[in-house]
C-alpha cells in the first residue's frame, strides 16, 4: 500500500537486523510479568489511571513504565484517555494466550493442551513489498462481495486493481491518511481506466465511500475472507496475511471502528 514510497536504501542486511531488533524489543517488553498484565487487559480495554493501577496490584511507576513501552512498541493505542490493543496487538495477543499458554500452563496436560488448540487456516509474513503489494493485487482480482482498504500510502497498481473489482461489483470502503489527495487520485485513476467503461462520467468510487481518517496501520480486507496488515512503520519492513476467520474478524471491528470515528 504504497506510492511513490521511496525504496529503502539501507543494504539488505542492515534491514533484517533492524526487523530482529523490532521483533526482540516485543520479546523483551513481554518476558516482563507487569507488562504482560497490562497487554492482557488491553485486550478488554480500559482506561488510564489509579483503577488500572489497584486492578493489577501495579506502582503507578511501574504501570506507566509499561504502558509507554507497549505503546511505543505499537501493541497498544490510546483514545483519548482509553487504551486497547492494536491489530497487530491483537494478533499477537492471540498467539501468546491462545496459542502459548496452554503449553506452558501446568493445569493443562499437553494432550488436552493440543485438543484446545485452534488451527489456524494460514497466517503468513512477507518481508517483500513487491511480493506484498503481488499478493494484495492477486487476491483483490478475485474479489466478489467486498473491499475495506485502510492506508497511510497508494500503490498506483493496487489502487486501479480495486477500482477494477468495482467495476465488477464489489463494494469499496476506503480509508486514507489526510496526507493523500485522495479525490484528484481516484479521479485520475477512474479517466486512465475508461477503456473498460462504456461511460466514464459515471463514478466508479463513490465518493460516500472514502473517507479521511489519520491512519494508524495500513491493511485491506477482501470478502470478509483475507486480510493483509502492514507492521507500523515510515518504510515498509514486513506484511502479513491471514485467511484466519478471527483476526479477519479482528480487522473487519476495527475498520469499522475508524470508519465511523468523527
Amino acid at each position: 500500500m504504497e506510492i511513490l514510497r521511496n525504496k529503502v536504501t539501507e543494504p539488505l542486511a542492515n534491514q533484517a537486523e533492524t526487523d530482529y531488533d523490532k521483533i526482540s524489543s516485543i520479546f523483551h517488553a513481554l518476558k516482563d510479568s507487569a507488562t504482560l498484565k497490562l497487554f492482557n487487559e488491553s485486550s478488554q480495554g480500559f482506561k488510564s489511571g489509579k483503577e488500572t493501577i489497584r486492578k493489577l496490584h501495579l506502582t503507578p511507576r511501574k504501570y506507566y513504565s509499561c504502558l509507554k513501552e507497549l505503546t511505543d512498541l505499537g501493541i497498544i493505542e490510546s483514545y483519548g484517555k482509553s487504551y486497547n490493543l492494536s491489530p497487530v496487538g491483537k494478533i499477537l495477543h492471540q498467539i501468546v494466550f491462545d496459542d502459548i499458554l496452554p503449553f506452558v500452563s501446568p493445569e493443562v496436560k499437553l494432550p488436552d493442551t493440543f485438543s484446545i488448540m485452534r488451527l489456524r487456516n494460514e497466517l503468513s509474513t512477507i518481508d517483500n513489498y513487491g511480493d506484498t503489494a503481488r499478493l494484495i493485487i492477486n487476491s483483490v482480482d478475485q474479489a466478489k462481495t467486498s473491499i475495506n482498504l485502510s492506508t497511510r500510502f497508494v500503490d498506483l497498481a493496487i489502487m486501479q486493481s480495486i477500482l477494477s473489482a468495482a467495476n465488477r461489483g464489489a463494494k469499496l470502503k476506503i480509508l486514507t491518511d489526510p496526507s493523500i489527495d485522495s479525490t484528484n487520485l481516484f479521479k485520475l485513476l477512474a479517466t486512465s481506466m475508461k477503456s473498460i467503461r462504456n461511460r466514464i462520467d459515471q463514478p466508479i468510487l463513490d465518493p460516500k465511500d472514502l473517507r479521511t481518517r489519520e491512519i494508524p496501520v495500513s491493511f485491506i480486507i477482501v470478502d470478509d475472507r483475507t486480510a493483509v496488515f502492514e507492521f507500523p512503520s515510515r518504510e515498509f519492513k514486513m506484511a502479513f496475511l491471514t485467511t484466519e476467520s478471527r483476526p479477519v474478524r479482528m480487522l473487519s471491528d476495527y475498520f469499522q471502528e475508524l470508519w465511523n470515528r468523527p
